[in-house]
């Protein structure tokens, strides 16, 4: 809405009356979100399983005490480096629920001492960041590679005794050289080429 200059005739802006309310200003930064005293992060390296805060309510069926680097004291190693990945973990436990049977976990974090004393490979999930190797006793070996693919494992191994799951970036399923052939005949097709190509089982 405009006016006119009494005088000139001029076009002038209209201004707001002397009582209209201000303008809501923006509203300031407030300061950075950060977790809560205790909060477990996303992603964590643990050098000692002391200073991890575990929520049981979320993973019931497993614990640190597993997940955590199998080096023994004074062997030169660590002391028990974990590394907390909570994608991992909620992946590990929907496994078990789909199970609904306890999962035997072999093998799960390694510092890089405990990786080359079992012959790791040099880019293992296992000391990279965090993966599982479940033993195959006591379950259907189909069934719990095809329940890992949907608990959202993004890497796959098949080896002669177990099942490895990891969350590695991108997809991938392989085979250990001495399981290739049992898992071939289990499934009627190889499955990790299936698991590459497909994401499915």
């Amino acid at each position: 809405m405009t006016r006119s200059c009494p005088t000139c005739g001029a076009q002038l802006a209209a201004t707001a009356p002397a009582d209209a309310p201000a303008a809501p200003s923006a509203p300031e930064a407030g300061p950075p979100v950060r977790p809560r005293y205790g909060q477990a992060l996303p992603k964590r390296l643990h050098k000692s399983p002391a200073t991890v805060s575990w929520d049981q309510g979320r993973w019931p069926n497993f614990s640190v005490a597993e997940l955590k680097c199998r080096c023994a004291p004074g062997d030169g190693g660590c002391a028990g480096e974990y590394f907390h990945d909570v994608r991992f973990l909620d992946a590990l436990q929907r496994l078990r629920d789909l199970m609904d049977a306890p999962l035997r976990i072999t093998s799960a974090r390694r510092c890089p001492v405990r990786n080359r004393r079992v012959r790791g490979a040099s880019r293992s999930q296992h000391m990279l960041a965090m993966a599982a190797d479940i033993a195959l006793d006591r379950h259907n070996p189909v069934q719990l590679a095809r329940f890992a693919v949907r608990a959202g494992f993004s890497g796959i191994g098949f080896g002669a005794t177990f099942l490895h799951v990891d969350m590695r970036e991108g997809r991938e399923g392989f085979h250990y050289d001495n399981g290739r052939a049992a898992w071939i005949d289990r499934f009627g097709f190889d499955p990790a080429e299936r698991f590459d190509t497909t994401g499915k089982l």
